[in-house]
């Protein structure tokens, strides 16, 4: 009996909270690499300042910008542990059921001696050059939020605005928003 070939994938566990320069990078080098990039994003059940986006957001956000052809990614929500081990032995039987034998990490992680009791997971690191932080990109985007707040006449107009969208939905509002700059300022390069 001939034995279908494995494909070729790795995982690796990431936050993207928000996605930057830094995690397009290291997908693009798994892209090279790999036929398929299982990418395990961190829970998302504790939202919170440092977790600004949820699992479907992610999700989009990483279909939509990453620039990653589509089909080659796969997107699994990840679960909360409290305890190293309870996580590895997670990652370690979710590699396992899909088939996948790489743990892929930047150069930075020191995740091989996590798995050193699951000889069936090999972790490769991968060299990131663009030095980005999650936290200082939340930062930044939040000094935007306070100019724009200091506005009375912004949030008079944002106020009045919104309570015309479905839902009423302030979420929803800030996310047009978002768009409608990230457009003027596109269109000013």
């Amino acid at each position: 009996m001939l034995i279908k070939n494995k494909e070729k994938a790795c995982l690796i566990p990431m936050r993207l909270q928000p996605l930057h320069k830094g995690h397009v990078e290291i997908l693009k080098q798994l892209e090279v690499e790999f036929e398929k990039i299982y990418i395990l994003l961190g829970s998302d059940t504790h939202p919170e300042e440092k977790n600004p986006f949820s699992f479907l957001e992610r999700q989009q956000i990483l279909f939509t910008h990453a620039g990653i052809e589509r089909n080659k990614l796969v997107v699994l929500k990840g679960q909360n542990f409290k305890k190293n081990e309870d996580w590895v032995k997670y990652i370690a039987k979710l590699m396992d059921s899909h088939k996948i034998s790489t743990f892929a990490c930047s150069d930075k992680e020191n995740y091989e001696k996590w798995f050193t009791k699951e000889p069936g997971v090999n972790v490769k690191k991968y060299k990131i050059n663009t030095q980005v932080s999650a936290t200082n990109v939340r930062e930044k985007l939040d000094k935007i939020c306070n100019l724009m707040l200091e506005s009375p006449e912004f949030c008079n107009i944002f106020y009045e605005g919104k309570t015309m969208l479905p839902n009423n939905s302030e979420k929803y509002a800030k996310k047009l928003i978002v768009l409608k700059l990230q457009e003027r300022l596109e269109g000013k390069q």
